[in-house]
Formats: C-alpha cells, structure tokens, sequence
C-alpha cells in the first residue's frame, strides 16, 4: 500500500465510517427515505465523526496504519466476492455452456467467433459477441481483445474465416493465445493437420533456395569428398580382405592340426581297445585302470574334440560317434555321453589354478 500521511488515513477511515450525509434543501419536510437526514442525525453523525476522529489522532503511526490496511483490506476483499459472485452468475460461466472439444474435434471448420469461444473454453453458441459484448467481465473483455486482433487478421489474410481448425490453432499459438491442450488433442484425433498451409509453403521454400545455394558453392567440395571417401573406402576392402584371407589360412591350418590331433587320438583308443581286448573276461577293471581309462577319454574329448563339461549343447558327442563309426566300430550316443559325464568328473573344478592356467 502507498505511504499515506495520517491525516489522509484518518480521513479515509472516519469518512469510510460516517459518509456525508444529504440534508433536506431549506423549506422541505424530512420524510427519512431516499438516503436524506434530518438536521438532527445529521448533528449526531457530525458529532461520533468527530470523536472518532480524535480517537485515531490518538493513535501512534503503526496502530494508524495497521487499522487503515486491514479496513482497505477488508473491503477489497467483499468488493472482490461481490464481484466473484455476478461473474459466476453470467450463463457463460455456467457449466452446460463449457464447450465439448471432442465434438469440434470432428468439424471441418470453424468460423473465427466460434474459434475464440473455444479457446476460453466455452461452447460457441454460449458466448456469441453481439449478446455480451454489453456485459462487464473478464471473459467478454478477453474475448473482445482476441476478437480484435482476428478481425484485423483476416482483413490482411493472415487468418481466413472460417477456417481449418489446425490453421487456427497454430494462428492463436503464434499470437500467444492460449489453446486449451484438450481441444489441440482432439483435433489431431481426428486427423485435423496443426499447421498453417502458407507458413508451410515459405519454410519448405525457404529450405529450398537454401539447399540450392549450398549445392552450388559447395559442388568441388562434395566430388573431392566423395573421391576421399571411394579411396577410403577402397583401401578398408582391400585390407579386409587381406585380412579375411590371412584368418582363412589360419582357420584352414588349425583345422588340419585339429584333425591330425584327433587322428592321433583315434590311434590311442584304438591301442586302448586292444589291451582292453587282452585282459580276461573274468578279471574286473581296477579302480586304477578305470581311472586311468577315464581320464584318456576326457582328455581326447575335451582337447581332441573341444568338448566342454559345463555347455549345455555340445557337438562333440556326434563328432565322435561319427568317427568311431568311421573305424567299424560302434556306439549310440548316450553311451559316449554317459562316458563322458563319468570321465568329466576327474576334471580339477573350474576355479581350481590347474584350469586357470589354460585361460
């Protein structure tokens, strides 16, 4: 509040009290309606102004002030209920005529006062301008100030009446209108375009001329490029390809290594088959020999044939059917595997050091 003198807040509150009273014109008989007083009220009221007054005369400046706000305050705030409620009251506030977007979602087009109305969200034939152009309130002081700046819009073709409802919408953006965000949903549900056709039209040109000027000032730098790039490029293939047929030499040499070893393994199962042939029918497999017999099972398979103990699907089990089968000899494949879980179980447990050396 503004740093009034105390006599101005004095005054203020003492006439706030007791306003001027109207004394009957010389010859006329008091009658007590028509907000007019007699003399004698008229000495009363003069009399309680005047003692109120010296009793806020008596008031240190912070008193004063502290009584002048909370009664300014006062009013402003019933000034402001009083106002609340007539605007509250007009049928335009009311709630039937709150507009249903997903209803002008659908329509083709709009005309600019229905446009308006649906941007503070009332239905269009709730707030027609030529029936509350008359009336004070915000809303109708808004929608006159939006409604000018339209009018003045379509007079220069910014802004045609009627017109897409996605046109509008991106008109009253650029104006800083506000959309409500329901109504801008609607529309793009139904496949109404949020854009203003011309805008479009002088952007894509706009892109247009600029990548034409571009091509055309840098034409030598985009061949030289281009030229960089195939040589690049030429020479990564060749070296791909250098290197492709290096690991293919490789791959071809380990795989020869692999078969002499497994080769040599065949010839050790083999000589393994003969001196197990020899021993009598009769005399068990000792522990020892049994062992003995696994751990050169698990050591073919696993460096001979790459078989892992711990993979859940393993090729090796068929790799060595296959091959026993190539010798004339055979066994079914649960044999060889349920040899190979037995065999696995002498190997050391994957963190022992004796694993980890081959990591």
């Amino acid at each position: 509040m503004p740093d009034l003198p105390a006599k101005a807040m004095i005054d203020y509150l003492v006439k706030d009290r007791f306003p001027t009273p109207r004394v009957p014109p010389i010859g006329r008989v008091f009658t007590g309606g028509g907000g007019l007083v007699s003399a004698a009220d008229q000495a009363d009221q003069m009399a309680n102004a005047a003692e109120l007054r010296g009793e806020l005369e008596k008031l240190d400046g912070d008193s004063l002030r502290a009584r002048y706000e909370a009664r300014v305050t006062a009013k402003a705030n019933a000034a402001r209920i009083v106002a609340e409620a007539a605007e509250a009251a007009h049928p335009f506030n009311q709630p039937y005529a709150r507009a249903v977007f997903d209803h002008w979602g659908k329509l083709t087009y709009w005309k600019v006062d229905e446009g308006l109305a649906l941007l503070l969200g009332r239905s269009p034939s709730s707030l027609v301008w030529e029936n509350v152009k008359h009336i004070p309130s915000p809303v109708v002081w808004q929608l006159a100030n939006m409604r000018e700046v339209a009018q003045r819009a379509v007079h220069w073709k910014q802004l045609h009446d009627p017109s897409y409802p996605g046109s509008f919408i991106i008109w009253a953006k650029r104006m800083q209108f506000p959309v409500p965000t329901e109504l801008e949903e609607k529309a793009v549900a139904y496949g109404q375009y949020i854009g203003d056709w011309n805008t479009l039209y002088d952007d894509l040109k706009l892109k247009y001329d600029q990548l034409v000027n571009e091509r055309a000032a840098t034409s030598a730098q985009t061949v030289t490029t281009l030229n960089d790039l195939r040589e690049k490029w030429t020479k990564q293939y060749r070296e791909l390809s250098e290197a492709s047929s290096a690991n293919l030499a490789e791959a071809t040499a380990g795989l020869a290594e692999r078969n002499a070893k497994i080769e040599a393994l065949m010839d050790e199962l083999g000589k393994l088959q003969q001196q197990l042939a020899a021993v009598p029918a009769g005399r068990p497999l000792g522990q020892r020999e049994a062992d003995s017999l696994r751990t050169l099972i698990i050591g073919m398979a696993t460096g001979g044939y790459g078989y892992d103990p711990t993979a859940i699907r393993s090729d090796a089990v068929k790799d060595i059917v296959d091959d026993i089968l190539k010798l004339g000899l055979n066994l079914s494949d649960d044999t060889v595997r349920k040899h190979l879980k037995q065999s696995a179980e002498l190997l050391p447990q994957p963190d022992a050091p004796e694993r980890q050396k081959d990591r």
